[in-house]
């Protein structure tokens, strides 16, 4: 479900800078960057810094799980393909088995 709300906010390319500024919230609370003192130019710093790299890594897991997705769909069509195959080899050898038949007699 969340997945559904990164692709949204990622896909924003910039465009809705709030959802782009919050997305750091999604992460496990232990991950989340912490606030910053504000008068700590520095600790600003690394704080955007570690917010950029949190969406960064939410994006990496949004692809993971597209692509395991992905990669499930297609072992379950060659899956789908090898049974096929596999049929079609049955009834050639069937086939064959036939033709000896018909010329044994």
């Amino acid at each position: 479900m969340s997945m559904v709300f990164i692709n949204v906010c990622i896909c924003t390319g910039g465009a809705n800078r709030e959802l782009d500024e919050k997305i750091y919230l999604m992460l496990d609370q232990q991950l989340r960057p912490l606030e910053p003192d504000r008068t700590c130019e520095e600790g600003v710093r690394v704080f955007e810094e570690h917010k950029e790299l949190a969406t960064e890594f939410l994006t990496l897991q949004t692809e993971l799980v597209y692509i395991q997705q992905k990669q499930k769909q297609l072992a379950e069509q060659l899956s789908h393909h090898e049974s096929i195959s596999s049929n079609i080899d049955m009834q050639e050898v069937e086939r064959r088995n036939l033709e000896s038949e018909k010329v044994s007699f």
